[in-house]
Parts: structure tokens; C-alpha cells; sequence
């Protein structure tokens, strides 16, 4: 399980600008340089991957803080609004919440069980991710907003991330609490039985 968060940029920008700032970013909580993350680019004319198009995405599996996927239309187009949902939809539901129109979306997304220097949450991480991202974009005099996954909510740049933290202590809370004990037991009873009785 993990927490998902996406930022919403609402300017243009150099793509590849953008992509170094995030690695930076990255970097800044990782032991490694930005010279040894593996990333790749998705996309192009050869790419039958919806999806997948135009993205620029950090190979997960390598032990970065956050498995990080910058999301961009085809040749500097803006993507349209859209409808999200949660997986479970039923037929004639609502949305969950209503993505902005964007010219690149950034989507961190980190383990709930993450512990970094100090403490730090998962919910830390993506605060601290979203204010150098957001840093830079404020210099740039480019507009930002991002959603909380907890809550549904959409802010605008540097607004709300007390309520991210916040909610983010509840959520490790049901994490520590309720899922990794049942999914403990879980693998408990599988090892149970694969081993047969004794």
C-alpha cells in the first residue's frame, strides 16, 4: 500500500528542466546521486501503451524514497481535466475528485511503511518533495496545485500540507494498527499451510 500524490503544474515548463529538478529533489533524501537513478521515457509513435505515453518515470525496484512518474502531452499539449475514481466504481458513481487541466502532472508515491532520517513518514517526504518542486516552480512564476489521496482535495501550491501530515498520521496509524497486522497473519497462515501439519 501506498501513498500516492500528484502535482498538478499549471504553466508551461521545460520538460527537461523539470525532470531535473525533480531527480534532484529525489536526491536530497537518497544516498545516492542523481547520476545513479535509473529512469526511463515512455512514449512516442512506437508506444501502444495509452497510459504509458509521454512519461518520464524512475525504474521502481531500485530503493528510491518514491517510485516517481512525470506525466506530459505529446509535444507540449496540456492535458484535459479528468474524472477519477476509486478502483471499486460502481456503475453511475460520481467521481472521486476531478484532476485540473495541467501541462505536466508529477506522481510521488511512496510505501506507507517508509521511515526516512529523523522519523519521517511517507507524508513528510511528499511535503518536503512537493516544496522543492514547488521552490522552483514559484521562481519560475508557474501556478501549482496538488492532491491530498486522503482526503480527495485539491489545493493550490503550498496550501494544505498540514492536512497531509495530519491525515497522514491517521493513516499510518490504521496502517500499524489494523493492515500490517492482518497481513502478518496472513502470511503466517500461508506458511501454515505450505508446511502441512506436524
Amino acid at each position: 500500500m501506498t501513498l500516492s500524490t500528484d502535482v498538478y503544474i499549471q504553466g508551461e515548463v521545460d520538460l527537461d528542466t523539470l525532470r531535473r529538478i525533480v531527480q534532484e529533489a529525489l536526491a536530497k533524501f537518497d544516498d545516492r546521486p542523481v547520476e545513479a537513478q535509473i529512469w526511463q521515457e515512455n512514449g512516442g509513435p512506437d508506444n501502444d501503451s495509452e497510459y504509458w505515453q509521454n512519461t518520464f518515470e524512475s525504474v521502481p525496484g531500485q530503493g528510491l524514497p518514491a517510485w516517481t512518474i512525470v506525466y506530459h502531452g505529446a509535444d507540449g499539449a496540456w492535458l484535459a481535466p479528468e474524472d477519477k475514481y476509486d478502483d471499486d466504481v460502481e456503475e453511475g458513481e460520481e467521481p472521486r475528485f476531478v484532476a485540473p487541466r495541467h501541462f505536466a502532472r508529477i506522481d510521488f508515491d511512496t510505501a506507507y511503511g517508509y521511515q526516512g532520517p529523523n522519523r519521517m513518514t511517507c507524508n513528510h517526504l511528499h511535503v518536503l518533495l512537493m516544496s522543492e518542486v514547488g521552490d522552483w516552480l514559484k521562481a519560475q512564476h508557474v501556478p501549482w496545485q496538488w492532491h491530498n489521496e486522503y482526503s480527495g482535495d485539491i489545493y493550490d501550491g503550498f496550501e494544505g500540507f498540514a492536512s497531509l501530515i495530519g491525515d497522514g498520521v491517521d493513516a499510518q496509524s490504521w496502517f500499524q494498527d489494523i493492515a500490517k497486522p492482518a497481513i502478518e497473519a496472513d502470511i503466517l497462515r500461508s506458511e501454515t499451510i505450505e508446511e502441512g501439519p506436524r
